[in-house]
């Protein structure tokens, strides 16, 4: 879960990955070996790219977010700042770091 999140996945960006992590999960909560669970998860993981697409359908779950959160108007402003950078991120493409913010922004959301 730590390579994913150093990926820029985090547990609701992929149906692919919650499905594979909920697999291992209840592997290792019954006591059986997850070995080959684990495999598969973590090629999944190495071979991860977020595209736009992906990170346009991330950062509209982040805007949803924002919308939903009660913030002050300083936090709302800084929010949408963050995004803004965010989205700069992506056209520069550097987008594992996009998704990683996009995922931070979303913790810190959740509090």
């Amino acid at each position: 879960i730590k390579r994913a999140a150093a990926a820029g996945l985090s547990p609701g960006d992929d149906p692919r990955y919650d499905r594979r992590r909920r697999a291992v999960q209840r592997k290792i909560d019954a006591g059986a070996d997850a070995s080959a669970e684990l495999t598969a998860l973590a090629k999944m993981v190495a071979s991860f790219k977020p595209t736009t697409s992906f990170l346009r359908r991330k950062l509209a779950r982040l805007d949803a977010m924002i919308g939903r959160a009660h913030l002050s108007a300083a936090e709302r402003a800084r929010m949408r700042k963050a995004s803004r950078d965010i989205l700069r991120l992506v056209l520069a493409d550097r987008r594992r770091e996009a998704s990683r913010r996009i995922s931070n922004l979303m913790r810190q959301l959740a509090r």
